[in-house]
């Protein structure tokens, strides 16, 4: 376990003890974040999140645990690619640590799968930026990602768009 957890890399704020609490409050949930691909997420989501922060636009603090249930669920139910069983600690880690909410991952791969069926079939989540107008963006202090797909946005916000749309469907970023 602890070689995974090296594998993670480096916290940028280095609060391994942080990491290692959210660590132990996932297996605490869930028993089979013990072994396989269950502990590499949970030794992602714990890095990822050794500190709280909040999500993209509303500012909600993100729970890792609900973070790792999510993507474990999403995995389970094969809402998002067949690679994920595959990654690295450290891809892992780059999937978890989106700063869209639990809710807009959800809407993202819904949306995705209603509008551009095409798109998810084959893997191109990111050609979605495209639908993003290169504007001004028109959305107020508060906002979600469903937002920005409808105001628009110049640099900043089409990559935050692309991110996400990537990691909804568990490819690292």
């Amino acid at each position: 376990m602890l070689d995974l957890f090296l594998e993670g890399g480096i916290l940028k704020e280095k609060n391994y003890r942080g990491s290692l609490g959210v660590l132990r409050d996932i297996v605490a949930v869930d028993p089979q974040a013990r072994t396989g691909m269950h502990l590499r997420l949970a030794i992602a989501t714990s890095l990822a999140h050794a500190k709280p922060g909040g999500a993209f636009g509303s500012g909600e603090i993100i729970d890792p645990v609900k973070r790792y249930q999510h993507f474990k669920n999403a995995q389970h139910n094969n809402e998002i690619v067949p690679l994920f069983d595959d990654l690295s600690v450290w891809e892992y880690a780059k999937v978890v640590d989106s700063t869209a909410s639990d809710q807009d991952l959800t809407w993202a791969r819904k949306m995705l799968q209603t509008i551009r069926p095409d798109l998810v079939r084959e893997a191109r989540f990111i050609a979605m930026v495209s639908e993003v107008q290169y504007t001004t963006a028109k959305y107020g202090p508060s906002h979600t990602f469903a937002t920005v797909l409808n105001g628009g946005g110049k640099c900043g916000p089409r990559a935050w768009f692309g991110r996400m749309i990537n990691q909804a469907f568990g490819v690292p970023v």
